[in-house]
């Protein structure tokens, strides 16, 4: 779903046909704008990956990035081009470690066993630990796990997941 009215409308949709079971939503959209759309009721348990961006659970840098945005752009708060935004600086940050251009030594530097970036969720490295791909290029950040309570989205879990066990 790319639109919070989209989701939020169709969430309201099967709330207003009754169904008030588990639901989860694997989107960017912060679900605080959907609380604007519709109606507490209908959002009440949804569970997210988009945190609660004053939770303590989150880094101070996302907490102050979260800040300066909405007082500077106000709502909605998109996190997909806030997530793309320091890959920028990862690889910056590994053409000044390779001392060239060259793509063949800037690869083998974001490839090197502690090579690490930071991202407005905390550190993160490039790797495979889940095995899902044949090459070690997925950025590999901390995830949060939120859920609609009362109106509000609270943020219950900060884990690195452990994807070799996950894949089992």
């Amino acid at each position: 779903e790319d639109s919070p009215a989209s989701l939020a409308l169709m969430l309201k949709a099967i709330y207003e046909l009754g169904y008030t079971g588990p639901r989860a939503t694997l989107t960017s959209i912060d679900p605080t704008t959907m609380l604007t759309i519709t109606s507490k009721e209908s959002l009440e348990g949804l569970v997210s990956g988009i945190p609660d961006w004053s939770s303590s659970l989150l880094p101070k840098t996302a907490n102050d990035l979260y800040t300066r945005y909405m007082s500077k752009y106000g709502p909605p708060f998109q996190i997909v081009s806030i997530e793309q935004y320091p890959m920028h600086y990862v690889v910056k940050k590994a053409i000044e470690q390779a001392g060239t251009f060259d793509t063949t030594a800037v690869k083998a530097v974001m490839e090197a066993p502690g090579f690490t970036f930071d991202t407005p969720y905390g550190p993160s490295k490039f790797g495979n630990s889940g095995c899902l791909y044949e090459v070690a290029h997925q950025a590999e950040t901390p995830l949060f796990v939120s859920q609609i309570k009362d109106g509000k989205n609270i943020t219950l879990i900060k884990t690195i997941p452990d994807w070799p066990t996950l894949m089992k």
